[in-house]
């Protein structure tokens, strides 16, 4: 797989929805009211859209794994030619078989680490960290393109070095 090369202003961020199975303390799409998760039909249509306009690749951002139609979403928007980059929790892929089906269908995933166990649970919710670490090694061993992003905040500014070790072992190239 390579790094999913796209000018900003050659991508899309395809917003969906808000559905999350996280509820961290510093998320701005949660207090978003009303707002109801978009359609296949306004999906596709919406891709096409982005056709039309020469865009190349689309962010899907915002846990968008969680939908049950997320698979077919990612279908679509391969056969429509796009390049596909998913931002995550990482939760999801805490299951081989979803890890599996997912990393054929996108070209990176960004995965959100808030700190070691304590504070990431802290900030996202408990039990989520083991979650989302065995979603990344199991996308590292499905052989996805994986990168990770920590949102610095007051909880996790002092443990961002405890991160950075355990992003190692967890041999992300």
């Amino acid at each position: 797989k390579h790094k999913m090369s796209l000018a900003k202003n050659n991508s899309h961020r395809l917003r969906i929805g808000r559905s999350c199975s996280n509820n961290c303390i510093y998320c701005s799409i949660l207090a978003i009211k009303n707002k109801r998760e978009k359609t296949m039909v306004e999906i596709k249509q919406e891709l096409s859209n982005l056709k039309v306009k020469n865009y190349a690749g689309i962010i899907l951002p915002c846990n968008t794994d969680v939908r049950k139609d997320f698979i077919d979403i990612l279908k679509l928007a391969r056969e429509m030619g796009f390049k596909v980059k998913l931002e995550t929790n990482g939760r999801m892929f805490c299951y081989n078989n979803f890890a599996s089906k997912v990393v054929d269908l996108v070209d990176e995933v960004r995965v959100f680490l808030n700190g070691t166990q304590e504070i990431s649970d802290k900030i996202s919710g408990v039990n989520t960290f083991s979650q989302t670490i065995k979603g990344i090694k199991n996308l590292v061993k499905s052989g996805a393109d994986v990168s990770i992003y920590t949102v610095i905040t007051n909880y996790n500014y002092a443990n961002l070095n405890n991160v950075v070790t355990l992003v190692k072992k967890l041999d992300i190239k």
